[in-house]
């Protein structure tokens, strides 16, 4: 039914169906993990990320963490993987990175659009997209373009590869900096960098950057280790590099 109702473009009928359903089994007592774990499975083919988070935010936390470890997908997800694989290789960052990213700006709602004027899927603002359009075949002429994931995706991470540069590979001011004005950047890292990384992150005076920085890597270290295949991996020391 839920793939019908997106096959036709109702998504919001879809999105309210499932809430629906997911508040009337919250109320079911004992529950059943397999139940939600389709609930969260159908979140995800009508779109509906943000649903599926909330959702999972209200769970008892060793239940979510019990689905974290067995199915890190519905919990981290990939979608529009052919657009993201496409701009990691052409711009030379991580889709792990991008999704990091992505999943902490919009919950890969690609009509999500910010107080701020920000758009889209990696929430970037016209005169950002615009400049970051600038020698590219991506074809930007206004602000609801960024509305398209094909748009959206490749200006973001090409927005981000600049960042990366900027900072010389140092992955806290590029994301300190994707969330905060540059010249914000520079003073923190002028006055409040004192040697140790951790320390400077809880020194960021922006409560919303400070999250967004934890929060963003936090969700690349999750991407990673999901791209890993199980294979072991190491915490990616060269993040906190300052």
């Amino acid at each position: 039914f839920i793939a019908w109702l997106t096959a036709v473009n109702e998504d919001e009928v879809a999105r309210s169906y499932l809430d629906e359903i997911a508040s009337g089994y919250r109320k079911v007592d004992p529950q059943d993990a397999k139940v939600w774990e389709s609930l969260f499975k159908h979140y995800a083919l009508s779109g509906n990320y943000l649903g599926l988070f909330y959702q999972l935010g209200q769970m008892p936390a060793a239940e979510r963490q019990q689905l974290l470890v067995q199915h890190p997908e519905i919990v981290f997800p990939t979608p529009f993987d052919g657009y993201v694989n496409a701009a990691a290789n052409k711009y030379g960052i991580s889709a792990e990175f991008i999704y990091a990213i992505m999943r902490q700006e919009s919950a890969f709602n690609p009509r999500a659009r910010s107080p701020m004027d920000a758009f889209g899927l990696m929430q970037l603002l016209p005169e950002v997209a615009a400049q970051s359009a600038k020698g590219t075949d991506v074809e930007f002429t206004q602000a609801e373009d960024l509305y398209i994931p094909a748009v959206n995706i490749p200006l973001g991470s090409r927005f981000l590869r600049q960042l990366w540069d900027k900072y010389n590979g140092q992955f806290i001011p590029a994301v300190a900096s994707y969330n905060a004005s540059e010249d914000a950047i520079a003073g923190w890292l002028k006055t409040r960098y004192r040697g140790d990384s951790l320390e400077f992150i809880e020194d960021i005076p922006y409560e919303e950057t400070k999250s967004y920085v934890k929060l963003v890597m936090r969700n690349m270290i999750f991407y990673k280790m999901q791209s890993a295949q199980n294979q072991s991996i190491q915490f990616p020391e060269w993040a906190l590099e300052l």
